[in-house]
Formats: structure tokens, C-alpha cells, sequence
């Protein structure tokens, strides 16, 4: 999530430096010669970051794969995104993707070590402003002959007017997370949630906060560290606001929160949990990336009712739907599986014993509906 062009001055003429640690779809020009791709080091992978990112060690003092790198950006890790994310992220289907970077080069993909087609995240900030400008009226061919500052000006012209008491909240919020100043967001963070209550808080502060942030990163106007600091903070001031929150002993259904392996996103488990010792349900933590063996002696053990996951955007549909697909096979039929969280919304079909659930708010109305068919 940081700044780096894309288009100069159009798709069909972005000629970007190829990374050697990884191999392009396209373009030989964009590839080093073959004894500086032999010496190269390949990349390292790591889990991802917050669950949203692959994260990507790139070698040092290489080129990256878009135009004009910045000496600095060769020195530190660099984020990417598997196609199908960027499909969900940005609106554009995975076969116009390709079909795009097949005619023009844009947007260019690699290849990471497990076969993945992968972007990085000037792409998909190039794409997500394309798709606004697009839904407001532009035409693509006009668009696509800009190049990137043309673009960001259009699209900053045409950002919707009108402020409310709530966007000015939330402004204030992303005031903060620029500053990178924990402490005010503390202060922030617990005098909100002693004015609004913790349901109102989740609803009205955190879930909105979230929307406006994957916003304000597509727009390049937040920072990938930015980011990071405000979910690691919020995260640590929400595992101590919940920890006095007593669950009641006969609270159903019983639900065990957790994540598979590969997932290590927690904060949208911690609103869940939240919201379930609210509601009177007893919400059992199991913490992230717990192994789908220990999950189902968990279930058994602690008496489970509903097992809910959660799914980040970086999350491939394909091994969504294979984690839970696996998982269902290892639970009785009775427990039900609630799956959320921004991942599940790029899934096309659904998965048999599995309930979705992409809203937060949605899971107010599960949880209810779950209590009128047990009948507690």
C-alpha cells in the first residue's frame, strides 16, 4: 500500500522491471538477462501479514515490477496480492484481468513459488480507480489513455461530497492512523467505546473504520505501515476491553473462534466474540491458524455448537473452499460452520454445510436463527 505509478502513459504502454525472484507473465523485455536471473535469490514467503497480504521478501538493490522505483522501496518487503483477491478487491473479473494483461501487459502479474499469479499493490490501487471512474460515467478507452497523476486528479474531482457527523468521526480516526500516534488512538479508541457501548461501537466505529480504510488504500492515500499500526493497536486495546466480558456458562449455541492454517487475522473473531458474550452466547476463542484435527477435539471437548472462521481478502476462493470442505467432513453434522470475513465474498457457489455469512451484521441474524431451530 504504498505509491508507485502504473499507468504512464496507458496499460498497453507500461514497460515495468521485472523482479528476478519471481517470473512474469509476459513481456521478455521486463525479464533481467539469464546470468543475472541465475544469480538472483528466489523470494521468500512468509504468512500472510493481518491475513490481507502475501507478504514478499524481494532481493536487495533489484528493480520491482512497476515503473520508477524509488531506491528505498528496493530495500523493504513488498506486498502482493493473489488474482483472485484482486478480482474481489477491485470488481474486475479474473478472466478480464488476463485478458488485459494478455493484449496490453496490464496489469502485470508474477508468479510466485506455489504457481500463483500475483499482483502488487500500485496494481490494484490503478485498478480500484479505474472501476470508481468507470461506475461514474468515464469511458474505459479514456481512462485507460491517462496516465496515473491525470487519473488521481479525476478521481479526487469526482469523491463524493458531504460530510456527517459519522464521516467526520471516522475522519478523525484516519487523522490518527496517518500521525501514527498510538497513544491519542487509545484515548480515541476507549472514549468511543464508553459513549457508544461496545455493540454500537463494533457496528458503528470498527466495521465502518474497516470499509473506510481498504478505501482510503485503494485511493493511495494510506500507507501499508499505516495500516498495520492501526489493526495492531486496535487489536491490543480490544483484547483488553473484552477480557472483563464474562460469557454466561449456559450461553448457546456454544461457538469455538478460530482461523485455519495460513489465516492469522483475529480482530474480526475478536468483534465476533464480542458481540456473542452481548448477545448471551458463549463464544469460545481457539486463537488463529489451529489445525482442522485440533478443531474437531476442540468441538467435542468443549461441547460445541457452531464453529465460526474467519477469511481475509488474501485468502485464495479455492482454498477457502477446500479448508472448509475439509473441515466439514470432520465435524459431526450436527455443528454448524459459520464462515466470514471479506475472503468469503469472492466464493461463486456454496459449500455444502456451510453457512456464509460475507456481513458482520449479518451474524445477528444467524445467531437468532440458530437459537428458533435449537429452540432455547
Amino acid at each position: 500500500m504504498t505509491s508507485g505509478g502504473m499507468l504512464a502513459p496507458g496499460p498497453c504502454h507500461a514497460g515495468h522491471g521485472a523482479n528476478p525472484g519471481f517470473r512474469p507473465r509476459r513481456s521478455p523485455r521486463a525479464e533481467p538477462p539469464a546470468p543475472h536471473r541465475a544469480q538472483a535469490a528466489g523470494p521468500r514467503l512468509r504468512p500472510p501479514d493481518h491475513g490481507r497480504y502475501h507478504r514478499l521478501i524481494a532481493p536487495r538493490a533489484v528493480s520491482l515490477p512497476y515503473r520508477n522505483p524509488r531506491p528505498e522501496d528496493m530495500l523493504f518487503d513488498h506486498i502482493a496480492l493473489p488474482i483472485a483477491s484482486v478480482a474481489c478487491e477491485t470488481g474486475f473479473s479474473v478472466e478480464t484481468l488476463i485478458a488485459w494483461e494478455s493484449r496490453c501487459g496490464f496489469p502485470a502479474s508474477f508468479v510466485n513459488a506455489r504457481g500463483e499469479r500475483i499482483y502488487m499493490p500500485e496494481q490494484v490501487r490503478s485498478l480500484s480507480r479505474i472501476k470508481r471512474l468507470m461506475g461514474r460515467g468515464y469511458p474505459l478507452e479514456t481512462l485507460l489513455a491517462m496516465d496515473e497523476t491525470a487519473q488521481r486528479a479525476l478521481d479526487a474531482a469526482n469523491a463524493p461530497a458531504g460530510r456527517t457527523a459519522d464521516t467526520q468521526r471516522l475522519d478523525g480516526w484516519m487523522q490518527l492512523v496517518k500521525a501514527r500516534d498510538p497513544r491519542s488512538m487509545h484515548r480515541q479508541f476507549h472514549r468511543e467505546l464508553a459513549k457508544l457501548g461496545m455493540l454500537h461501537f463494533i457496528q458503528n466505529t470498527l466495521v465502518p473504520l474497516t470499509r473506510l480504510v481498504n478505501e482510503a488504500w485503494a485511493r493511495d492515500q494510506l500507507d501499508v505501515l499505516d495500516e498495520q499500526l492501526l489493526w495492531e493497536n486496535i487489536e491490543q486495546y480490544f483484547r483488553k476491553a473484552i477480557a472483563d466480558l464474562e460469557p454466561p456458562d449456559a450461553g448457546r449455541p456454544r461457538c469455538l473462534l478460530t482461523t485455519l492454517p495460513g489465516e492469522t487475522h483475529l480482530l474480526g473473531l475478536l468483534m465476533v466474540e464480542a458481540l456473542l458474550m452481548l448477545e448471551d452466547a458463549h463464544p469460545v476463542p481457539l486463537g488463529a491458524e489451529t489445525p482442522i484435527a485440533r478443531i474437531a477435539g476442540a468441538v467435542e471437548a468443549r461441547r460445541i455448537d457452531v464453529v465460526c472462521l474467519s477469511f481475509s481478502i488474501a485468502c485464495p476462493p479455492e482454498r477457502i473452499v477446500q479448508g472448509l470442505g475439509a473441515l466439514r467432513r470432520a465435524l459431526p453434522g450436527y455443528v454448524q460452520i459459520w464462515a466470514g470475513g471479506q475472503g468469503v465474498q469472492a466464493l461463486r457457489a456454496p459449500i455444502d454445510g456451510v453457512h456464509v455469512i460475507p456481513e458482520f451484521e449479518d451474524l445477528l441474524v444467524w445467531l437468532a436463527g440458530w437459537r428458533a431451530e435449537a429452540g432455547t
